[in-house]
């Protein structure tokens, strides 16, 4: 009997400390789920911008705004149970990151209150319809409108928003369209523009070359023209030599003429002084 007891106690223990950590899981398709059809408006979130109250599956990954303020980062978050309270378990990587008691008004929400007062999160229908598409692509876990609370459009809706998205993407393919025309003549614009600079720039070029070929042409020919005096000047400097070498000649003739007549003259004076002496 008594080891029948520690065998019940022990089944307890193992039991309460399994309850009190669960891990997240993976969960099927929901009756009626997969196939539900998401209701698109214009607010791109697939809801009206209403408030919708999100039932607490324990284990479960939120991609919606938690119910207490972090400061960090993560990936996702889910509702689990520690000491009969209800924790938030921050994810991030695969990996448990950090985790908040959830409080409401100073005090701390346990189990019971959870399961007495059918207690729910409330979130607008665009986080809702996010947190669904996450919750399907990465979980591949699905719940039904009804779930969540969200009326089931009728045909004639899905039929009306269909419409409107393919009159939404005909308008953006439109404007699509436009927007690629005025980038296209925006581009032709530019390129005719930078063609334009670039003409000019030869241009400028092409003026600033000539103007330097016309001064190094002036340089040229005032360099002629210099050559051309000094040769002048010293063509005259020559003529100039010339002429006064032909004056000293001229002057050195003469000089020796007049010499030479006095040498003549001399001996006729010698004869008359002898003459005179006889």
């Amino acid at each position: 009997m008594k080891r029948k007891i520690q065998i019940l106690m022990l089944f307890i223990f193992v039991f309460t400390i399994s309850a009190c950590v669960p891990v997240p899981v993976v969960v099927g398709p929901q009756d009626s789920g997969y196939n539900d059809q998401y209701v698109y408006d214009e607010y791109g979130s697939g809801y009206d911008n209403n408030y919708y109250d999100v039932p607490i599956n324990y284990g479960e990954p939120c991609y919606y705004p938690p119910p207490v303020n972090v400061t960090f980062a993560f990936d996702y978050f889910t509702y689990e149970i520690v000491n009969g309270y209800v924790d938030i378990v921050f994810w991030r990587g695969g990996h448990r990151y950090h985790h908040e008691p959830w409080q409401e008004h100073g005090r701390r929400i346990s189990a019971n209150d959870i399961r007495s007062r059918d207690f729910h999160h409330r979130i607008r229908g665009s986080e809702l319809y996010q947190h669904r598409k996450m919750l399907r692509e990465k979980n591949n876990i699905y719940h039904p409108d009804k779930y969540y609370g969200v009326k089931s459009p009728s045909k004639r809706e899905l039929d009306n928003q269909r419409r409107l998205r393919e009159q939404q993407q005909q308008d953006q393919e439109k404007q699509r369209r436009i927007m690629e025309q005025q980038q296209k003549r925006e581009q032709e614009r530019e390129n005719q523009k930078r063609l334009l600079e670039q003409q000019q720039r030869e241009q400028e070029k092409q003026g600033r070359l000539m103007e330097r070929q016309q001064r190094d042409k002036q340089k040229q020919q005032q360099l002629q023209d210099k050559q051309k005096r000094l040769m002048e000047q010293k063509k005259q400097q020559q003529e100039k030599q010339k002429r006064l070498m032909e004056q000293k000649k001229q002057e050195q003739e003469k000089e020796k003429q007049k010499k030479l007549k006095e040498r003549q003259k001399k001996p006729e004076q010698e004869q008359e002084q002898q003459k005179i002496i006889m």
